[in-house]
């Protein structure tokens, strides 16, 4: 699997990875564009979404979390434009599901988005504040976050 990140000043070891395991299921293969779910964890976080029509988007407790666009020539790419409310770039791939794999798993790292896992943490704490999400779950995502990156 390929990941890319942004493109940071600081020195690429100074950087933290972000993790991903997510699965994606669709009907079948339809052109460059197919249509399906997606769930799993991304940087530790449980979410879940669609993609469809060039566009795939990822939810947290039914909040937007991460958003993107997408195309599929083998492996589909998919490009991130949002992350946690804030506009970045980073991309991920995986393989497109079709008639006789209609589930496939993608896993990965995308580096060169955090210097640390507390920025992530920090980061994904922010946006539960911000989406209005009661404290606790405020704190689970954060220690999700700490933990499962």
């Amino acid at each position: 699997m390929l990941a890319t990140g942004i493109v940071s000043p600081r020195p690429a070891a100074a950087q933290t990875p972000l993790s991903y395991n997510l699965t994606l299921t669709g009907a079948s293969y339809s052109g460059a564009r197919p249509s399906g779910t997606i769930s799993g964890t991304f940087g530790g976080v449980a979410a879940g979404g669609t993609y469809s029509g060039g566009v795939w988007t990822l939810a947290v407790y039914g909040r937007p979390f991460a958003t993107g666009t997408y195309a599929c020539l083998r492996i589909c790419r998919f490009d991130g434009t949002t992350l946690a409310g804030r506009a970045v770039v980073y991309a991920w791939t995986s393989q497109v599901p079709t008639w006789d794999a209609r589930v496939q798993v993608s896993a990965g790292e995308i580096r060169g988005l955090l210097f640390s896992r507390n920025d992530w943490s920090a980061l994904v704490g922010a946006w539960a504040r911000a989406n209005g999400l009661p404290p606790g779950l405020q704190t689970r995502l954060i220690v999700d976050a700490q933990t499962g990156m």
